[in-house]
């Protein structure tokens, strides 16, 4: 039976009418499956389109970004480069500064080493002030027996008695220098036998001498102990005028003294023996 219907097929295909609605068929199809494939294909394109426009968009967005980054980073290394030139200005005036501080450090220790040094003679000074106010009547008596001395003494001892008030007269009468030049012109006084003025000059020399001494916390002097009737003794006697070559003394004329620390005498005793 099949067979039948195949070969009435084939001969139904042989008849110009079916191959000509065949041809009509295919050519119908032909024509629906582009139109398909068109319309799939601007799809696709129109999807494609999206998407490269959305990547241009994304491009350009990080494009942008990275221009800021870029800006950014090129603005932050402008700063940084600020910075340490900053850092370096700063680091340079700090080390003129450290020099100058040192400096001025320096100069300050050197000032006050002189403030210190002052400060210690303003001490020693309002010692000597407080020490001759509480013996003022002792100046007063020093000062009226420099004013009893003899015209020609006065001017000899003008280089260590400068001027004629009592202020100059303790100023200088005080000072370390003066109290051996002083003793050194009383020995020469009596040696000479120039008496008139002894007794005046032997005070004048017991005050400033117990005076200097009370300025410091321990006295640099002390004077010698010699008494009549003691045997004369060259290291420490000096034979006055009208004296025996040896023997007792009968007359201490000035005491000497020594230094306290080394027990050296720094001038002898005048005495007669």
């Amino acid at each position: 039976m099949e067979e039948e219907f195949i070969k009435k097929l084939l001969k139904a295909l042989e008849h110009k009418k079916v191959q000509k609605a065949i041809q009509k068929i295919v050519q119908k199809e032909d024509q629906v499956l582009p139109y398909y494939e068109s319309q799939e294909k601007d799809y696709q394109i129109q999807q494609l389109t999206v998407k490269l426009q959305q990547i241009h968009q994304d491009f350009d967005k990080v494009t942008y970004e990275l221009q800021q980054a870029n800006d950014k980073a090129f603005s932050e290394a402008q700063k940084v480069a600020q910075l340490n030139h900053r850092i370096n200005q700063i680091e340079g005036e700090n080390n003129q500064l450290k020099l100058a501080l040192y400096k001025e450090q320096q100069s300050h220790d050197e000032w006050r080493q002189r403030a210190e040094q002052a400060e210690r003679s303003l001490i020693k000074s309002q010692q000597v002030i407080t020490h001759l106010e509480s013996r003022f009547v002792g100046a007063e008596a020093a000062f009226s027996e420099f004013l009893q001395l003899t015209a020609p003494t006065r001017l000899a001892l003008q280089g260590i008695f400068k001027g004629y008030s009592i202020d100059e007269f303790l100023y200088c009468g005080i000072q370390h220098e003066n109290i051996e030049p002083l003793w050194e012109y009383i020995k020469r006084e009596i040696l000479e036998d120039r008496v008139s003025d002894i007794a005046c000059l032997v005070g004048i020399f017991n005050f400033f001498f117990e005076a200097h001494n009370k300025v410091y916390d321990q006295p640099l002097f002390e004077r010698l102990s010699v008494l009549v009737g003691d045997s004369f003794d060259e290291q420490e006697h000096i034979r006055g005028t009208q004296s025996k070559v040896s023997g007792m003394i009968s007359e201490v004329l000035f005491i000497g003294f020594r230094n306290k620390k080394t027990n050296k005498i720094i001038k002898k005793s005048i005495v007669r023996v």
